[in-house]
């Protein structure tokens, strides 16, 4: 299987067992693989499409998605905003809004970031995010223009 597209999916927070077809789908389109004998294809399976699928070098997507976080900090301007990234080099940072089962912009948070590989995301107790590299981890901070939105830690 070649790999050619990322994906966010969505869940309720309440939601358990959802299936989401990886390594049956990619993106949207179904793949060649079997599970456990039976095939990707089969009626018996349900899953769950994502909600949004980005082809491989076009923005806002690289090559390996880093999934993120939902914000809920302190921040009324970032609150209820989903961040994510890409693995690949110095990826951006990405910003997706989604409403009422809508995504109602996606955009770009941060210009590139020069510490290389974007490597995950951390909460803490009280909803505020973090982006880990490969050589330092930011926080996120207050920016509701969503430009020069962290800073080092």
């Amino acid at each position: 299987m070649e790999s050619t597209a990322e994906e966010i999916n969505i869940a309720p927070s309440n939601a358990r067992g959802n299936n989401f077809a990886w390594p049956c789908k990619e993106g949207f389109a179904f793949t060649n693989f079997n599970i456990v004998g039976m095939p990707c294809n089969s009626p018996s399976w349900q899953f769950f499409d994502p909600k949004i699928v980005f082809g491989h070098g076009t923005s806002p997507a690289g090559v390996a998605g880093i999934g993120g976080y939902v914000y809920r900090g302190q921040s009324k301007a970032l609150r209820g905003i989903y961040f994510f990234s890409d693995y690949i080099g110095a990826a951006q940072l990405y910003f997706l809004r989604y409403e009422s089962g809508v995504s109602s912009e996606i955009g770009l948070f941060q210009p590139m970031l020069s510490d290389g590989a974007k490597v995950g995301f951390g909460e803490s107790a009280d909803g505020e995010l973090f982006l880990l590299t490969q050589q330092r981890i930011y926080r996120l901070t207050d920016s509701p223009n969503f430009e020069d939105g962290f800073e080092g830690n």
